[in-house]
C-alpha cells in the first residue's frame, strides 16, 4: 500500500525570520583578534631607525608590525605623535627635535582605538648621548692651598647630564652649552701640590668618558700668567718685572715692553718698544731699561719708571752676514749710561760673529773686541764684574766652552784671557754675584774670574740664578722621572757648600723655560716658549729648610733636558739662533 507524503508551504517572511539568527551566529563565530568585536590589537616587530644622537634634527620613524589600521597612532613615551598609515603592517610617525634633545631610552607603542583595538607591545628607541671631548681648561692651574673656584671646561658634545670629573670623582657641574661646562672645585681639591686629571662623563645611552686634560696644582704662593715674552727683568726699586713681548703675541701687547706686577700677576702697562724686543738689561739704580730690538738691529733705552722712550743706537751689520742683533746686553755697575753688547748674526752658526762693543748713551767707544769671524772667540753671554772695568763672557756655542775676561777702559774694551773648558753645556748663561765675587753658570760650574779656575760645582743644571744675600742658588730643570714630560722642578742649593736644600714641582708647563730670575725678598719667576710666566714666592725661596733626603743624589737632581739653542723666525728675516 502506498503512503503519500503530505506537503505544505512556509510563508517567505517566516523563513527569513528563522534563517537570520543562524547567519548572525555564523558571522560571530568567524573570529576577529579583538576578542569582542571591533578593531584588532596592534603589534610591533621593529623600528627604523631604532636610535639617533641626542640633539639631532626631527625625523620620520617607521614602525613595522601587524594589525595596523588607518586610525592607529604611534605613541612616543606614552604621548601620541602625528602618524601616517601605510599598510596593515607599517605606520610612520613624525618625531620632533625636542623629542631627541637629550639622551634617553624611549618606549614606543602603537595604539588602535575602540571598539576593540588596544595598545601594542613596547619597543625601545635609543636617543644616544654623544661621546664628549675636552679641548681646554680655564684656568689651567692653581696654587696649592688656594680657595674654591669655578673651572670652565671647553669641548664638544656636552649634554645637560654631563658631569666634570676631577681625578675620576664627579663635581657639581653646570651645563652652559654643548661646548661649555662649569664645575665647582673646592679648596680641598687643591690642598696639595700635584697634577689632576680632568675629564667629562656623559651617562648612557651612548655617552662615555672624554679624553683627559691635566690641571696643575702648583706650589703655594705661585701664579701663572699667560703672556708670551722673550725676556724678564726685575726692577728692585719700582717692584715690577719688565717683559719684552714679541710681535707674535698679538696686537694688545706685541712689540712692547710690558710691566708685570708680580704679586697679582697683572700687566699694568704696555709701552711700544719697536720691532721685536728681545734681550733686556736694567741699570742698578733703576734709572734706565735697555732692550735689544731684533727687527731693527738696534738697542732702545727707556727712562724709568714711566717707560718713556729714550735714546736708540744701531748695532750695524756685517758685509757678508747682514744685520746684527743683541745676543746679550748688560749695563755697567754704577754707570747707568754705559752698556756692553755682544752682537750676533741671523741664521748663522756660530751666531756670535759681531764681537763686543761698549756704548755711552748712543756713542760707541772706539776700541772693540772682534767676534768669531775675526778671532775665533764666541762671546755669547756677558756679565760685568763688581766695577765698570771688568767684563766677563762665556762661549756656549762650541765645545771650547771658554770663559773670557775682558778689560774695559775709556777707549773701549780689550781682550784679557781665555780659559778653555770651564763649562760643559751648550746654551748656558753666566751670572756674576757681587757678594761672592764668583761667576756661576747654568750647567752648575762655578768660576773664580780672577784666575779662571773652578770655584766649585753644583750637581745640577738647567736655568739658574744665585743670591748671596740668601746664600742660595736656584736651578730650574727636570729630574730623571720628568724627562719627556711637561713637568719641571726648581731645586735650591746652599750657595757656599753646594748642597741641596729643597725643591718644588711645576706641572703642565707650556713649552720650555727661557729665563729664570729672582724678584723681591722671596720670589722667583721664569718664562717659557709656550707663552707662560710662572711666579713663585714664599718660604721655599727664602727659608733655611734642612736638606732633603735623596735616595739617588746624582740621578734625582734637576738637569737641563730641552734642546738648545733656540731657533725662531722673525717677520721679514731669516731664522735667528740665540742662547
Amino acid at each position: 500500500m502506498h503512503h503519500r507524503v503530505a506537503s505544505f508551504s512556509v510563508p517567505r517572511a517566516l523563513a527569513l525570520a528563522i534563517a537570520a539568527p543562524m547567519v548572525l551566529s555564523l558571522v560571530a563565530c568567524g573570529g576577529s583578534s579583538s576578542g569582542g568585536g571591533g578593531n584588532p590589537v596592534p603589534a610591533i616587530t621593529s623600528l627604523s631607525p631604532n636610535s639617533t644622537a641626542a640633539g639631532g634634527p626631527a625625523f620620520t620613524l617607521t614602525v613595522t608590525g601587524s594589525n595596523f589600521i588607518s586610525s592607529s597612532t604611534v605613541q612616543w613615551n606614552g604621548s601620541a605623535r602625528t602618524t601616517s598609515f601605510v599598510s596593515a603592517t607599517q605606520v610612520q610617525a613624525q618625531i620632533t627635535a625636542a623629542d631627541v634633545a637629550s639622551g634617553a631610552s624611549v618606549p614606543v607603542t602603537v595604539s588602535n582605538p575602540s571598539p576593540g583595538g588596544g595598545i601594542s607591545n613596547s619597543s625601545t628607541f635609543a636617543v644616544n648621548n654623544p661621546a664628549p671631548t675636552i679641548a681646554s681648561l680655564n684656568p689651567t692651574s692653581a696654587a696649592a692651598g688656594g680657595g674654591a673656584f669655578s673651572l670652565t671646561v671647553t669641548g664638544t658634545n656636552f649634554v645637560s647630564s654631563s658631569t666634570v670629573e676631577w681625578n675620576g670623582v664627579s663635581q657639581t657641574t653646570t651645563f652652559v652649552s654643548s661646548t661649555e661646562l662649569q664645575a665647582q672645585i673646592s679648596a680641598g681639591d687643591i690642598a696639595s701640590n700635584g697634577a689632576v686629571s680632568v675629564s667629562v662623563s656623559t651617562p648612557p645611552p651612548g655617552g662615555g668618558t672624554s679624553n683627559a686634560l691635566s690641571f696643575a696644582i702648583n706650589p703655594s704662593g705661585s701664579l701663572v700668567v699667560n703672556q708670551l715674552t722673550n725676556d724678564l727683568v726685575w726692577d728692585a726699586k719700582n717692584q715690577v718685572i719688565y717683559l719684552s713681548v714679541p710681535s707674535v703675541a698679538g696686537a694688545a701687547t706685541g712689540n712692547t715692553v710690558s710691566v708685570l706686577a708680580p704679586l697679582t700677576g697683572t700687566i699694568t702697562k704696555s709701552q711700544f718698544a719697536g720691532s721685536e724686543p728681545d734681550v733686556m738689561a736694567i741699570s742698578d739704580d733703576s734709572q734706565f731699561l735697555y732692550a735689544g730690538l731684533d727687527g731693527s738691529s738696534s738697542v732702545q733705552r727707556f727712562a724709568l719708571p714711566g717707560l718713556t722712550t729714550d735714546i736708540n743706537y744701531s748695532l750695524g751689520k756685517d758685509s757678508f752676514f747682514g744685520p746684527y742683533f743683541a745676543l746679550d746686553l748688560q749695563v755697567a755697575p754704577a754707570a747707568p749710561h754705559t752698556t756692553a753688547v755682544t752682537r750676533a748674526a741671523f741664521n748663522v752658526s756660530p751666531a756670535a760673529q759681531g764681537g763686543v762693543q761698549i756704548f755711552d748713551d748712543v756713542t760707541m767707544r772706539p776700541t772693540t773686541v772682534p767676534g768669531f769671524s775675526g778671532t775665533g772667540h764666541l762671546f755669547d753671554s756677558l756679565q760685568w764684574g763688581s766695577v765698570a772695568t771688568a767684563l766677563y763672557s762665556a762661549n756656549n756655542e762650541d765645545t771650547g766652552f771658554d770663559f773670557y775676561t775682558l778689560t774695559v777702559n775709556a777707549s773701549g774694551v780689550a781682550f784679557g784671557n781665555d780659559y778653555g773648558g770651564d763649562f760643559s753645556q751648550f746654551g748656558i748663561r753666566i751670572h756674576y754675584d757681587r757678594g761672592t765675587n764668583l761667576v756661576y753658570a747654568d750647567d752648575g760650574h762655578v768660576v773664580v774670574p780672577a784666575t779662571g779656575l773652578p770655584g766649585g760645582s753644583f750637581p745640577a743644571s738647567g736655568l739658574m740664578v744665585p743670591d748671596s744675600n740668601l746664600n742660595r742658588a736656584y736651578f730650574l730643570g727636570q729630574t730623571q722621572s720628568q724627562f719627556g714630560s711637561a713637568n719641571f722642578t726648581i731645586e735650591s742649593f746652599d750657595l757656599t757648600h753646594f748642597t741641596p736644600l729643597n725643591s718644588v714641582v711645576f706641572f703642565n708647563v707650556a713649552g720650555n723655560p727661557l729665563r729664570l730670575i729672582r724678584w723681591g725678598i722671596n720670589g722667583l719667576a721664569f718664562n717659557t716658549s709656550g707663552g707662560q710666566i710662572i711666579l713663585i714666592s714664599g718660604s721655599f725661596v727664602s727659608s733655611t729648610a734642612a736638606p732633603r733626603v735623596q735616595a739617588h743624589p746624582l740621578i734625582d737632581h734637576v738637569q737641563r733636558t730641552w734642546e738648545t739653542p733656540k731657533t725662531f723666525l722673525l717677520p721679514g728675516t731669516e731664522p735667528k739662533t740665540s742662547n
